[in-house]
């Protein structure tokens, strides 16, 4: 299983920053950002099988199995920001607000329902970006430079109760991540997919019928505030 971990953060960790400066900064270039992610998967595996060999003599599973992903990361920022700077694409992040349309789960079903202001505000909007920002700065810092570090450069030999703990750590924070990306979408989408299976459902049942038009749905009538079932 780590062996898998290093091989995935060796690929796809090429495409860290561009899609990150596609998102923030408009002066990224697609072109960058695709070379960039291709050059750090080349430099990356080239870098982690020539590490072992030199390491070890060798290119086996074990030799292959420490940690060298540091080039596969590093080796795109510096191409995308070179290049994205020099050939800027300079991308009106300003089209998001006044050419697209935002629609919500209640727009796209039909049922007349209002939008809430708020969830359109620029200015919530960017309150909420800073927000996960710096909350993914200070996590960054802490899991990556301030608890691991320190123990690595003096060479801290774990107790049986202190591993005990770090284990019971890294259960809860596996656990919540994965209710966090893997259940809490599903029960997000809940009616969606309820809705999907219910129409495949009479597909198969009622083949020929065009069944899934048959769902009744319930709609609202803002016009004259009255139900208005359609078949």
């Amino acid at each position: 299983l780590g062996y898998m971990y290093l091989l995935m953060g060796i690929i796809s960790s090429p495409a860290v920053f561009p899609v990150a400066f596609t998102i923030t900064w408009k002066k990224q270039s697609a072109m960058a950002a695709i070379v960039s992610s291709i050059v750090g998967v080349i430099c990356g595996i080239i870098a982690w099988l020539v590490t072992a060999k030199k390491l070890f003599d060798e290119i086996t599973i074990q030799s292959t199995g420490d940690n060298y992903p540091i080039v596969s990361i590093l080796v795109p920022l510096i191409i995308t920001v070179i290049w994205s700077s020099i050939f800027p694409d300079n991308f009106d992040f300003d089209i998001t607000r006044t050419e697209l349309k935002v629609l919500t789960d209640d727009e796209v079903n039909d049922t007349y329902k209002d939008v809430d202001p708020a969830e359109t505000d620029p200015v919530r909007l960017k309150k909420a970006f800073q927000f996960a920002l710096w909350c993914s700065i200070i996590l960054t810092i802490i899991l990556v430079i301030l608890w691991p570090l320190p123990m690595y450069f003096s060479r801290y030999v774990f107790s049986r109760p202190f591993f005990t703990f770090w284990v019971a750590i890294s259960m809860i924070w596996a656990i919540c991540g994965a209710i966090a990306v893997a259940i809490f979408p599903v029960v997000e989408a809940r009616q969606s997919i309820f809705r999907v299976i219910k129409g495949v459902f009479l597909d198969i049942t009622r083949r020929g019928t065009g069944s899934v038009d048959e769902i009744v749905e319930v709609k609202h009538d803002t016009v004259n505030n009255e139900k208005v079932t359609k078949v």
